[in-house]
């Protein structure tokens, strides 16, 4: 019990020492082949593959207006299933995706099991990351390289 509450400090700590820089994140592959781009403007989170200064015809846009700080985590998984990558942002709402489908799959919903609880454990698997943007946690923590620009 102890833990977890100086976990939870930690985090709101970790939160309010962070500024915006969580609004423009690129995610890299553990092997540094492949960037994903995470560009957030106001309550709109745009994704993308490659590095850009600005959002490309070719993202995914999501609406992060009801995801609280505390659980605004995303999922990745690294060439997996026949993707390039795999992405998940566990409560946003998903709005569309522009990006090529065969070789980029945003999961638009987070899997409820039959008790009505979120699955997030492909995540948690070899070959994938879960990344708290706002206070800079990875999971594991060779999972991903995070540039904030």
């Amino acid at each position: 019990m102890t833990r977890k509450i100086v976990m939870f400090f930690l985090i709101i700590f970790m939160i309010s020492c962070q500024d915006n820089k969580w609004r423009n994140v690129e995610v890299i592959s553990p092997d540094n082949l492949d960037t994903l781009s995470i560009k957030t403007i106001g309550n709109k989170r745009y994704i993308f593959n490659g590095t850009y200064d600005n959002i490309p015809k070719e993202h995914a846009l999501l609406d992060i207006s009801d995801v609280t700080e505390l659980g605004d985590e995303i999922g990745v998984c690294w060439n997996k299933d026949g993707y390039k990558w795999k992405f998940i942002s566990f409560y946003s709402e998903f709005e569309y995706n522009k990006l090529d489908s065969t070789k980029f799959y945003i999961q638009n919903r987070i899997k409820i099991d039959n008790r009505g609880i979120p699955n997030n454990k492909e995540y948690f698997k070899e070959g994938c990351v879960v990344i708290y943007l706002r206070g800079n946690i990875i999971r594991p923590q060779n999972g991903a390289k995070l540039i904030y620009k």
